[in-house]
């Protein structure tokens, strides 16, 4: 039987006492309540945030600071919830960050342009590392704005005018290959 415990008192067990939690907690339900805290949906936050906390996701040592940009609370507020909401608040997290990683993948599909030879032989894959500044930065210079604005756009706008661009694109190039197609033909 586990005893009611907060995540400070947690975090302070022995590698085997958390286990013995860790083993039994790992499967509560994901919640968007941390005690009387509020968690939005990723896709509200500023795009910025949801950068921050992809970052922040894996690291254990951050852990005040990722609950801090979803739930809202202060790190003794973190500390003095109960253990489980650790639990249920890391599962919230993990669904909202699967959610949003489903929602690119079907968004840009058909970019397989880090799959295409000239972009290895152009060694494009440096940029990955760079991908939520990519994207600011390609808006910011397109809109007028700093990275720093596009940041701050709720996630679902940011997105939408990348698919938007994305499309455009797509729809563009593949409208000039036509073209050219017929003028050749004729």
């Amino acid at each position: 039987m586990l005893n009611q415990i907060n995540i400070h008192e947690l975090l302070s067990l022995s590698e085997e006492e958390f286990g013995n939690y860790h083993a039994v907690l790992k499967w509560q339900k994901p919640s968007a309540h941390l005690g009387y805290f509020q968690a939005k949906e990723f896709t509200q936050l500023p795009y910025a945030v949801v950068g921050e906390i992809r970052a922040l996701a894996n690291n254990p040592s951050e852990m005040p600071r990722l609950f801090h940009l979803v739930f809202g609370v202060s790190e003794v507020q973190f500390l003095n919830q109960q253990c489980q909401d650790l639990f249920t608040g890391l599962n919230y997290i993990k669904e909202q960050l699967s959610l949003i990683e489903t929602i690119e993948s079907k968004a840009f599909e058909s970019d397989n342009i880090e799959d295409s030879e000239l972009w290895k032989q152009a060694e494009g894959g440096r940029l990955q590392k760079y991908s939520y500044w990519n994207n600011t930065i390609t808006l910011a210079e397109k809109f007028g704005k700093t990275p720093q604005e596009i940041g701050q756009m709720p996630y679902h706008e940011v997105l939408t005018v990348l698919m938007q661009l994305k499309d455009h694109g797509e729809t563009t190039k593949r409208f000039y290959e036509l073209k050219q197609k017929t003028t050749k033909n004729a």
